[in-house]
């Protein structure tokens, strides 16, 4: 929820975390939404879309969590899409037992259920929002001057190898 007024927020002498929340969605240049399929969840994602395009927020993607009966995910995508204007939806699965069995073996996910639907899922938004190699959009040659140097090549093709386990 994106409240402005600390008083509403609180009623104890509380850190005054909503000022620097506007100020972070303000200055950031994408925004990730992680929101519930529950009904609250996306009543507050579509109300609080307009406060975000206040805010000056341009690139939104958002992640919608525990998908599963009785709201298949075609509806929830269906419903975000015709109300607000996203640049990716993602739909993550709910599974309870995938993750309950990583917790209790102290493990990552991808060790314990590595052909868990929520880990493909996870697998898929991360290979997503990876920003491309350089030489993957054709560019070639020296870096400007005073650039940062490029990242060590082939990087990409190693994290996606990595999530593919």
């Amino acid at each position: 929820m994106l409240e402005e007024d600390e008083e509403l927020s609180y009623d104890t002498a509380a850190p005054q975390r909503n000022s620097a929340a506007l100020s972070t969605l303000e200055a950031a240049d994408a925004v990730i939404a992680v929101v519930g399929a529950d009904p609250v969840s996306i009543t507050r994602l579509l109300r609080d879309h307009s406060r975000l395009e206040e805010l000056g927020v341009q690139e939104l993607h958002v992640i919608v969590n525990r998908v599963g009966a009785p709201v298949p995910g075609d509806r929830l995508r269906d419903l975000i899409a015709s109300r607000m204007q996203v640049d990716s939806l993602h739909l993550l699965p709910d599974d309870p037992v995938a993750c309950r069995t990583a917790v209790w073996d102290g493990a990552l996910l991808s060790e314990a259920a590595p052909r868990s639907p929520l880990r493909r899922g996870l697998r898929d938004i991360a290979a997503s929002m990876l920003v491309p190699a350089a030489e993957d959009d054709g560019a070639a040659g020296e870096p400007e001057a005073g650039a940062s140097p490029a990242p060590a090549r082939g990087w990409r093709e190693r994290v996606l190898e990595r999530a593919r386990r």
